[in-house]
Formats: C-alpha cells, sequence, structure tokens
C-alpha cells in the first residue's frame, strides 16, 4: 500500500494557547480540542483517523526563542 500522508503531525508553538485557538478557529471555521494538561498546554486541530488530512497540534511556549528552523520528517515510520 502506497503511504499517502507523507506529513501527519505538526506542532505550532505560541505563545498564548487562547488566543492562536481563537484565531485559528475563526479562520478555518473549526473548534480546536484541549489535550490533557500532562502534555503540556495544547489544542488539536480536528482529522479523521481514516481520512487523507494532516493534523497537528498548537502548543503554548512561555519562551519563545529566534532560531533557525530544523523541522523533523517522519518517513516511512523511520525519523531522519
Amino acid at each position: 500500500m502506497k503511504n499517502v500522508n507523507t506529513v501527519n503531525w505538526f506542532d505550532i508553538n505560541v505563545s498564548n494557547l487562547n488566543n492562536a485557538k481563537e484565531f485559528y478557529e475563526t479562520v478555518f471555521n473549526i473548534k480546536l480540542v484541549d489535550f490533557p494538561t500532562e502534555f503540556g498546554k495544547q489544542s488539536g486541530f480536528p482529522f479523521d483517523p481514516k481520512g487523507l488530512n494532516v493534523t497537528g497540534a498548537l502548543v503554548e511556549k512561555k519562551i519563545l526563542y529566534q532560531i533557525a528552523i530544523t523541522p523533523l520528517y517522519t518517513l516511512n515510520q523511520r525519523t531522519v
């Protein structure tokens, strides 16, 4: 079976989760789901586990650093 979801998860770091949730829910006309607090302060985008979509979460970080973007790619169940 061909893997059609090469990228399947993303995190968007935000400094204020409530403001970010309001923004994305308004722009995309969706409802984000709060994750349990043991995972940190996060809200997930909706997804269909049988669909061909990508999903992820807003992740609140109090300290955001200006750094180079270093993406983590997951290909065929292996981290590159």
